[in-house]
């Protein structure tokens, strides 16, 4: 087993976080093919607010996917 870290950096707000063995400090979101620290996956439990959307909606265009129906508040659904 390697004691190497392995830092991911967040497609959301750009800071880094750690994944590997026994630490899992981010999500990966395969509906958007998407990985995101921890921070920006639990504030954004009611969706994708604006400030996320800026940086969501490029990412989605770039991957050909389509942005999915909107929440109850407007928003891009999390998950």
């Amino acid at each position: 087993m390697t004691d190497d870290k392995v830092m991911i950096p967040c497609d959301l707000c750009g800071t880094k976080f750690q994944t590997g063995p026994h630490r899992y400090d981010g999500k990966w979101i395969r509906r958007y093919q998407l990985s995101v620290c921890m921070p920006c996956y639990e504030g954004n439990w009611d969706g994708w607010g604006p400030i996320a959307e800026a940086k969501l909606l490029p990412h989605l265009r770039s991957k050909g996917i389509d942005v999915p129906e909107r929440n109850l508040k407007g928003w891009i659904p999390r998950d």
